[in-house]
């Protein structure tokens, strides 16, 4: 593979508008400086290019996996896509999905802390039989949830455009119209 930079994510170790795609999965959480991440996703993204982000969703789900990832935050769906405006970045899609397991992920949670059990890690309470089962409840949600839009879930998942600069938006419509035959 060769040479990769490793970096910051609120200090990439690249230049500006290097990046046709950006993929920030389960990351956000992590920083305590969100936003500064997400301008900088914005300033290597090229005119044009897209950003997908998936993040844990709903603070009323906070638990032992959080404590354990050493997260900052869960978010709402509003409160991502304003951040991600706020960066720059036009959210072209987004939406929750997990949406099968957040009954059962938020009761198991809720058990574990009423009960202070002394659970480090969710991953070790689950027999390979069960995680067998969830993972297929799991892939039948994630292609359900774009054309479903379920109204809460685990996760959310976006995808982010950076705007084109006017200069590319100009030159991409002479070129459009230069090959459009209903101008000839």
């Amino acid at each position: 593979m060769g040479n990769i930079p490793q970096g910051n994510v609120c200090n990439l170790p690249f230049r500006d508008r290097q990046f046709q795609v950006v993929l920030a999965l389960d990351l956000l959480e992590h920083l305590e400086d969100d936003q500064k991440a997400l301008q900088e996703i914005n300033r290597v993204l090229q005119p044009g290019g897209t950003a997908l982000f998936t993040v844990p969703a709903f603070s009323g789900l906070w638990g032992v996996q959080d404590r354990a990832g050493r997260h900052w935050r869960r978010y709402q769906l509003g409160e991502l896509r304003e951040r991600v405006r706020r960066a720059g970045l036009e959210c072209v899609e987004s939406f929750y999905f997990n949406y099968l397991l957040f009954f059962p992920i938020w009761m198991v949670r809720r058990v574990i802390q009423g009960f202070r059990l002394p659970v480090e890690n969710e991953n070790r309470i689950t027999s390979g039989l069960l995680n067998g089962f969830f993972k297929r409840i799991f892939f039948f949600d994630v292609a359900s949830a774009p054309k479903i839009r379920p109204p809460f879930g685990v996760s959310i998942f976006l995808r982010a455009r950076k705007r084109p600069s006017r200069t590319f938006r100009e030159w991409n419509e002479k070129m459009v119209n230069r090959y459009n035959p209903e101008t000839y």
